[in-house]
């Protein structure tokens, strides 16, 4: 996962919107970014507080690659991305 996509899992999570994101991002924490809010998140209940809530967030972002093949590699990782969130 690259720091825009942990940027926006993180404003999904606390706002139940997916961001917009200012340019120039390098060097920031995801955590740190000043987003604008995008389009609500359908099925988001702010603020996200379980595993379950959080491996949909990943879900609906893989989902809105562009290519179908993008969309299939990031849904590969959240299987990853859960275990180490719950480890």
């Amino acid at each position: 996962m690259n720091l825009t996509a942990a940027a926006r899992v993180n404003h999904i999570a606390r706002s139940g919107h997916d961001a917009i994101l200012p340019v120039p991002i390098r060097g920031m924490r995801a955590s740190d970014l000043c987003l604008e809010q995008g389009e609500k998140v359908p099925g988001c209940y702010p603020p996200v507080t379980t595993a379950y809530d959080t491996c949909q967030i990943l879900a609906w972002l893989a989902r809105e690659r562009r290519d179908f093949q993008e969309q299939l590699t990031w849904q590969s990782q959240i299987p990853g991305l859960m275990s180490s969130l719950l480890n």
